[in-house]
C-alpha cells in the first residue's frame, strides 16, 4: 500500500488503524512491513492471516487519526 499526504505527517500505526473485513468477519493485521511512520510518503504490506476457505469479499478499512470515518476499499473475489 502506498500513503501519500501534503498536509500532515503520515504518523498513524497501520497495524492498529486497520481492520480486514471478510464475509461480514473482522481480522486484524498481523504486522505492517515498509517504511515506519513519519513523514508524507509510506510505502509497505500489511500482513495478515490467511482466509480460508477464500470469502466473497474483502473491506480494508483504515482510520487515520483525525478522521471521521474509516477510508474503505472493497474488493469483490468470486
Amino acid at each position: 500500500m502506498v500513503l501519500e499526504t501534503h498536509t500532515k505527517a503520515l504518523n498513524d500505526d497501520l497495524v492498529k488503524s486497520s481492520v480486514l473485513i471478510a464475509d461480514g468477519k473482522q481480522y486484524l493485521p498481523l504486522s505492517w512491513e515498509g517504511a515506519p511512520p513519519g513523514g508524507h510518503h509510506r510505502k509497505g504490506k500489511l500482513h495478515f492471516k490467511a482466509i480460508a476457505p477464500q470469502p466473497q469479499s474483502v473491506e480494508l478499512q483504515i482510520r487515520l487519526s483525525g478522521d471521521t470515518s474509516p477510508r474503505s476499499f472493497k474488493w469483490l473475489l468470486k
